[in-house]
């Protein structure tokens, strides 16, 4: 926890008090870490080796999910020399888990308290989590969708989104430029393809094509307030496609549709080195580790009400 703390593990978003909660009452309740925290960092030569050496022996398992991901797991057996080479690594960051390792703070600063004999070697003091390199990670498009035009017609809001975007019709639904996205209004209008102009490429916050579509389309032309609790937005996952984004605007549960470039991990790696805070929903990664496989308890105290009164 200490290199948390200490800014040596990075994040990127901020986390919703009650979802913080509710997962560092869970930790404490079931006294153990259930699922792993996701992490990344800039790639490392000497810990591929040892890790493809690792991963060309017999795994203790390997099956198939209900979501047809496959898991396969190895116990190491150079672990020495493994955490030798992870000690080059000077920096980690937060690619998916932030409520997991905040709770895991707030988890670990309750049991500290809790423990009058606490010395920091207690097993509270370490946290469940999976480090991949940055090169290796898989992040897909975190699409929009708004619930109502802002009282506007369809014309209406294709000739103000024209003052501010340059747009075109397309057959592909799926923008490849970043500073691009495209929309869909329903069947008769088809697909926009958009580009932005007049992008400061130096700012990391201004420069994410989900700030972009915000700042300059969601806000100022829908109305659409903080994304973290506007009702009038939602958020698709690009693992769903832009046929869900399609099926929700013609069966009319949404208004508009916008599907936008993924997030690069450079991008998130620039917004964490600046301390800054990358907009909501931004990363969308995939395949989603399974809780379970792996748990960490943490030693004594974690499901008495003390403890659990300390989080609070």
């Amino acid at each position: 926890m200490d290199d948390y703390n200490n800014n040596i593990i990075r994040k990127h978003e901020k986390t919703r008090q009650v979802k913080e909660d509710d997962r560092t009452n869970h930790v404490l309740g079931i006294n153990a870490n259930s699922g792993p925290v996701f992490l990344t960092y800039r790639d490392h030569a000497e810990i591929d080796v040892i890790v493809n050496d690792e991963m060309n022996k017999r795994p203790m398992f390997h099956f198939d999910a209900d979501d047809d991901v496959t898991h396969t797991g190895w116990r190491v057996e150079s672990e020495s020399e493994l955490l030798q080479a992870y000690s080059n690594i000077d920096l980690a960051y937060v690619a998916d888990g932030h409520h997991r390792i905040a709770s895991a703070a707030r988890a670990a600063v309750a049991l500290q308290e809790a423990n009058p004999n606490h010395d920091g070697s207690e097993e509270y003091n370490w946290f469940l989590a999976v480090l991949i390199p940055a090169s290796q990670l898989h992040i897909l498009p975190y699409n929009r969708i708004v619930f109502d035009l802002h009282g506007v017609s369809p014309e209406e809001f294709i000739e103000k989104l024209s003052e501010v975007a340059e747009g075109t019709n397309t057959d592909d639904p799926s923008p490849n430029t970043s500073g691009s996205f495209c929309c869909y209004l329903g069947k008769e209008y088809g697909w926009l393809h958009c580009q932005f102009q007049n992008i400061d490429a130096s700012d990391p916050i201004a420069s994410l094509d989900v700030d972009l579509l915000q700042q300059r389309i969601l806000a100022p032309l829908l109305g659409v307030g903080d994304p973290r609790s506007d009702t009038r937005i939602d958020f698709i996952g690009g693992i769903r496609g832009t046929e869900e984004l399609e099926r929700r605007v013609d069966e009319g549960d949404a208004a508009i549709a916008f599907s936008l470039v993924a997030t690069t991990i450079d991008q998130l790696l620039s917004v964490a080195d600046a301390n800054l805070i990358m907009p909501p929903k931004s990363t969308w990664f995939e395949p989603k580790l399974r809780s379970g496989l792996f748990v960490h308890e943490l030693g004594q105290c974690a499901a008495t009400n003390e403890c659990k009164n300390s989080a609070n």
